[in-house]
């Protein structure tokens, strides 16, 4: 016995044994300000070669593992989710990532660049970053702009934002295409 909330997870997924066996690993639990109950919970296990994060919802008696577009939905439904305008940032961070599994680009230091990177190309990805942006949409809800990173493009992505938690995809363009990072994965 160790951490109790590592204990938790390996009483409810029986699978993350072989993954925790003989590596460092680590949990923690950070509040989400736009639930209620539930919490997230990050599980880091340090490999050799890769460290890797297991992300779950946790409302103090169960723990939901957030693997498939539909668990943040699920969550929302438990929750009885209503996004108000003080946490619609958060949760849109929170919904492109866990639920999209897609990663707002901000800042240089988010991208995994290549050390060969021609620096006027790097340059030019730089400036094509930007804060996510949120704005109340007159249909309700809220629109926000994201730059992502999808293979290897700088995307910027404006979705719908409803305040039951739905994201709905509106428009897209590419700010940068092939953008001198190492590739996903590597």
């Amino acid at each position: 016995m160790g951490d109790p909330l590592v204990d938790r997870l390996r009483l409810k997924f029986p699978q993350l044994a072989r993954r925790l066996e003989g590596q460092p690993h680590r949990a923690t639990r950070s509040e989400l300000p736009f639930y209620r109950r539930h919490a997230l919970v990050t599980l880091t296990v340090e490999a050799p070669r890769l460290t890797r994060a297991y992300h779950y919802l946790d409302d103090g008696v169960e723990l939901y593992a957030l693997e498939a577009a539909g668990d943040v939905a699920a969550a929302n439904a438990r929750e009885r989710l209503q996004v108000v305008p003080q946490h619609a940032e958060a949760y849109a961070r929170f919904a492109l990532l866990h639920g999209l599994g897609l990663q707002v680009v901000e800042r240089p230091d988010q991208l995994p660049w290549h050390p060969d990177a021609p620096a006027e190309r790097k340059e030019q990805a730089v400036r094509a970053l930007r804060p996510l942006r949120l704005v109340i949409s007159p249909e309700g809800g809220f629109e926000v702009t994201a730059v992502l990173n999808l293979r290897r493009d700088l995307v910027e992505r404006r979705y719908r934002l409803t305040v039951d938690g739905v994201l709905e995809r509106r428009a897209e363009r590419v700010l940068v295409a092939d953008i001198p990072i190492f590739p996903p994965n590597f």
